[in-house]
């Protein structure tokens, strides 16, 4: 029973010191990772909003291509046709 509270006593002593200095260094390096982790995810999401943003401009403008396209081949499909399709009526 004697090593009992020995053991208890250690333990307590230990709480009342607190961490030692390998927790402060692990929680450094912790705190460091942390951070790491942090700008690479930050920098994954700025490139993959600039691919998006590209995407949206190359779709925007094949759209437009389709519909001057479309415009070119059947007049009535564009605002200018259809109004002339009616001055014709």
């Amino acid at each position: 029973m004697g090593g009992e509270s020995a053991a208890h006593e250690s333990r307590s002593d230990a709480d009342r010191r607190g961490p030692g200095p390998g927790a402060a260094r692990s929680l450094e390096a912790l705190r460091d990772e942390n951070e790491r982790l942090r700008r690479e995810l930050a920098e994954r999401v700025r490139d993959q909003r600039r691919i998006v943003d590209r995407y949206e401009t190359l779709l925007d403008a094949a759209r437009a291509d389709a519909d001057r396209e479309a415009a070119r081949r059947t007049p009535a499909a564009s605002a200018v046709g259809r109004l002339l399709e009616r001055l014709r009526r």
